[in-house]
């Protein structure tokens, strides 16, 4: 289990824009939100914590643009981080 939850995460996407990654690609997948939700995924076992998702969440640059614009202050740069290391 992850020790942040994502669970406070309405997904509002307000953190989409402020994302290198996802300004880059358009792809959802490399997005903030897209990366809690694999996180989420991940920590409830409905995907393997293994090499694939571990290089979908290597695209995130820990730059924390994302929260700072979050509404809640997510801790999410740490959620994937802890995702991450799982994942080794």
């Amino acid at each position: 289990m992850l020790q942040t939850s994502t669970a406070p995460c309405v997904k509002c996407a307000k953190c989409n824009p402020h994302c290198h990654t996802f300004i880059s690609s358009y792809d959802e997948l490399y997005s903030p939100r897209g990366y809690l939700h694999l996180c989420e995924l991940a920590n409830s076992q409905q995907i393997a914590m293994d090499k694939n998702l571990q290089e979908v969440l290597s695209h995130c640059d820990l730059c924390k643009e994302c929260e700072t614009i979050c509404p809640f202050h997510l801790p999410i740069t740490q959620m994937i981080l802890e995702v991450r290391h799982r994942c080794q």
